[in-house]
């Protein structure tokens, strides 16, 4: 069990059907979310979100940004390449299908490269 503070604030989504974003209110959230991603990612053990989406960005009584819906989180690491077998490909396209939202997929899951901590890193100069 994971236990957080209440986010009485809403989230993104709900913000953005009543609000259009300044570039600085975009940017400000974007850059909280990828702290947030960063600080996952950056752990003894990194741990892969999966299904981050506006709806999972929530805003607490203060309005602070912050990442939830750890249900498709996981710590595993896949390296798909272009030798895997039918199989393999298969068992990706189900751990997809169970733990990510399709519109809001990175490109590599799509294609075979290994995925990599470097793209959130990179956003915050390291």
């Amino acid at each position: 069990m994971l236990l957080t503070e209440l986010c009485s604030g809403g989230s993104v989504a709900d913000l953005l059907k009543t609000t259009r974003l300044t570039t600085g209110q975009a940017l400000k959230i974007f850059h909280s979310a990828s702290v947030a991603v960063c600080h996952m990612h950056e752990r003894k053990t990194p741990i892969t979100h999966r299904d981050i989406k506006i709806e999972n960005l929530l805003f607490n009584a203060d309005g602070q940004l912050k990442l939830c819906d750890f249900g498709s989180a996981t710590t595993q690491i896949f390296t798909p390449n272009e030798t895997w077998s039918a199989a393999g490909r298969v068992q990706l396209e189900e751990e997809m299908q169970r733990h990510t939202t399709p519109m809001y997929r990175a490109p590599e899951f799509w294609k075979p490269i290994k995925f990599s901590l470097l793209v959130p890193n990179r956003m915050h100069g390291r």
